[in-house]
């Protein structure tokens, strides 16, 4: 039973940080301001990304790269490129937590702008339905390594 006067103590101090030491805003500088910004904007990225796909789709049903596809297959192909993001981003998440415990943190997060530069120049020249879905799930892996290590290493 809390003695009077002690409540209003305990409720009065900062509660301590899960490392056991009380936060601090003298921390917080500008480097650590990039951090989560960058955190931030990979997250809203991915939103962003997924968002998009289905008015691109829209363009994409004109194109020669669907036009050449066999009847009643049109809707398997984009089913396809929209979630390919998304499985390539489980997968890497997967990825991600044994490259960070191998490779580090920070070597893991490059290992991810890899895959986000690789899959974008493949969307970019792809010519076939099936580099456009390589493309998404290569990005996908980015996303699911970024997603998985980013958030680690802007807590520390």
């Amino acid at each position: 039973m809390a003695v009077e006067g002690e409540e209003e103590a305990l409720l009065s101090e900062p509660s301590p940080s899960p490392l056991g030491r009380f936060p601090s805003a003298s921390r917080i500088t500008p480097f650590t301001v990039l951090l989560v910004l960058t955190g931030a904007i990979g997250g809203f990225l991915f939103g962003y990304d997924t968002g998009v796909v289905s008015g691109a789709l829209f363009y994409l049903r004109d194109d020669p790269i669907l036009a050449g596809l066999p009847a009643g297959s049109e809707d398997l192909v984009e089913g396809a490129i929209v979630a390919g993001t998304t499985v390539g981003a489980a997968l890497g998440a997967g990825l991600g937590s044994v490259a960070s415990d191998r490779l580090g943190r920070r070597q893991s997060i490059l290992y991810a702008d890899a895959f986000f530069t690789v899959g974008s120049v493949l969307l970019a020249f792809s010519t076939s339905a099936f580099q456009l879905i390589a493309g998404r799930v290569i990005v996908g892996l980015g996303v699911g390594v970024a997603s998985m290590i980013v958030p680690v290493l802007v807590g520390v």
